[in-house]
């Protein structure tokens, strides 16, 4: 343990001086081995220490993406979980692409717009197993008294993070709130693990969702907060500036497809390749109502401070 972390531990200051220093600082010694053998649990998230926060998670990380899943961004949702060994938990049940995911063993291949979609469990972990991730779980039902089962929830008692697909947010909603899953959602974050998502994953994180066809409630794990995945490729920017005008109460975040927002505590940073947005008068871009942030740069939730990492 170093200085800092002595500190933060409580153990420091001592005041080492006159004949009483060599005693103090035997002590001190003796204390910092005994905490420098405490094991930590391989494969499992760290717990950070909780502080008061206003809009992010006290505990935990959350990610939400645009809708991709690149490498960079999984990589980071990996290094949250606790690295490649953690259990991660993968949950399609927001994918429906004209039909549901089916129940229980997922074999499923389906042609979308002249694109194979693969609803395999191996299709649907490939990009976490592509980050590195070796132990992903895939769970899924739309019966919300499966969902409400200890033997359904087991795997989110273990698991280091959870990663949500993308589709259409109210069947994740439909399926999940207000049973245990929704709580074990809840527990992991405590504990200081990792939710993340792409897309309509993304959206549930939020309190509020996007308001096309219409307003919902989501888990609110980022409190009076709304995610807009797909910025500019479906051209969301007018109306999440409409949006953020309207209802000053709620941040409104919007992100590219290849980009994410990672969040810890009341700390927004960008990552991936895309590009992110918020809400306000950005002097790069006079007449534009919303702020251009790149990867590095961050968002002070609380404080609606933008700092640039350039």
């Amino acid at each position: 343990m170093n200085h800092d972390q002595a500190e933060r531990s409580g153990l420091m200051p001592f005041t080492l001086c006159c004949a009483n220093a060599v005693i103090v600082k035997r002590v001190l010694i003796g204390v910092l081995a005994v905490f420098s053998v405490i094991p930590q649990v391989a494969g499992q998230a760290t717990t950070a220490t909780p502080g008061p926060t206003k809009v992010g998670p006290p505990r935990g990380t959350l990610i939400g993406t645009g809708g991709g899943t690149g490498l960079e961004i999984m990589s980071e949702f990996i290094k949250a979980a606790g690295g490649p060994d953690a259990l991660i938990v993968l949950i399609p049940t927001s994918s429906s692409f004209g039909g549901d995911v089916p129940e229980g063993n997922m074999t499923s291949r389906r042609i979308v717009g002249g694109i194979v979609v693969d609803f395999t469990e191996q299709g649907m972990a490939a990009p976490l197993k592509s980050a590195g991730a070796r132990n992903v779980q895939v769970i899924h039902t739309r019966d919300r008294n499966v969902a409400n089962s200890d033997n359904f929830v087991a795997p989110l008692k273990r698991a280091g993070g959870v990663w949500t697909t993308g589709g259409n947010p109210d069947l994740f909603m439909e399926a999940y709130s207000g049973t245990k899953m929704e709580q074990e959602l809840r527990n992991l974050l405590d504990r200081g693990g990792v939710i993340g998502g792409a897309s309509a994953g993304a959206i549930i994180l939020g309190s509020d969702g996007p308001p096309a066809p219409a307003m919902t409630r989501y888990f609110g794990f980022l409190r009076n907060a709304v995610f807009w995945p797909h910025a500019t490729s479906t051209n969301q920017l007018p109306a999440f500036q409409t949006h953020a005008a309207q209802h000053p109460d709620l941040i409104d975040l919007a992100v590219d497809e290849p980009a994410a927002w990672l969040i810890k505590g009341d700390i927004a940073t960008v990552i991936g390749t895309g590009r992110a947005y918020v809400y306000g008068e950005d002097p790069r871009n006079p007449g534009a109502h919303y702020i251009t942030l790149r990867s590095g740069d961050q968002y002070n939730l609380a404080t609606r401070a933008v700092v640039r990492s350039r």
